[in-house]
């Protein structure tokens, strides 16, 4: 199972990441202090997905799983922002402010029967998992808790750091 992250991070931890020369360094500094502080204190900013990330991007889309899909700027709330990491085994896309502000009012009027509709057009030979009534209930509680994040990030001025180990 591939555990996904949203993470409302700060400026200043943001030009962390950015001023590192490589993914790796991104990925150890992730995982060595931002993290473990998100997750110890700041609970209403992170927001775990685990596989669902996969739906609700193809939801927000066009039903389909691609980097440049859909429309700006729901397109941006799972792939979208600067890509921090090289290689295939992680994920680090960062959305600086201006577009957290934009997803988050984008994603204020979305509904259960819009996003029904997006889960719907998911084809079935394109999807990794089985569609179920139970399958988009997990899309649809993760898709509630990513726009509770990205609510609170833009409200405070902060960056969104999604995450995804492959």
């Amino acid at each position: 199972m591939l555990r996904s992250t949203h993470f409302a991070i700060t400026a200043d931890q943001a030009t962390r990441l950015q001023d590192l020369p490589t993914g790796r360094d991104r990925l150890k500094l992730l995982q060595d202090d931002i993290a473990p502080h998100m997750f110890g204190q700041e609970g209403e900013l992170t927001c775990i997905t685990e596989y669902a990330w996969n739906p609700v991007h193809r939801c927000l889309t066009d039903g389909y799983l691609k980097w440049n899909n859909g429309t700006p700027p729901r397109n941006q709330v799972i792939l979208g922002g600067e890509d921090l990491y090289e290689g295939g085994d992680f994920v680090m896309l960062l959305k600086d402010p201006r577009i957290v502000r934009g997803v988050a009012y984008a994603l204020q009027n979305i509904t259960k029967m819009w996003m029904l509709a997006g889960y719907k057009s998911i084809p079935k030979d394109d999807y990794e998992f089985p569609k179920s009534d139970a399958d988009f209930d997990i899309t649809w509680d993760a898709f509630l808790e990513i726009k509770r994040l990205y609510d609170v990030a833009g409200r405070k001025g902060r960056c969104v750091l999604f995450t995804v180990e492959q």
